[in-house]
């Protein structure tokens, strides 16, 4: 296995994975440093949270499933794919990352 096909995979699924979890702002763990707490969920009664860990966990799945599908797949498939074009994946990530910024989404 050519693990140098792989890293591209990852590296692309797991900024957007990680973006989509960040706006749809459902970690999937999360840190409660009031109460020095880990939970799934959120826990009723507390308001300051941090789910960065969670965000990076749910890219860092994303990543590793669809990084194990294309690895799955003959390399004779997949070194047809052109890899000219992945540059839009960062861009249009740090777009997106700068339209939540703007529109300030979070704030309530």
């Amino acid at each position: 296995m050519n693990l140098t096909r792989l890293i591209p995979v990852f590296s692309l699924t797991f900024i957007a994975a990680y973006q989509v979890d960040d706006f749809l702002n459902a970690p999937l763990i999360r840190y409660y440093p009031d109460a020095a707490r880990w939970s799934f969920g959120q826990i009723k009664g507390l308001h300051n949270t941090i789910g960065w860990f969670g965000w990076m966990l749910a890219g860092l799945l994303a990543a590793i499933v669809v990084t194990a599908i294309f690895a799955l797949i003959p390399q004779r498939i997949t070194e047809r794919i052109r890899w000219n074009w992945v540059w839009i994946v960062p861009v249009m990530t740090v777009l997106f990352a700068l339209y939540i910024v703007v529109v300030g989404w979070w704030i309530t």
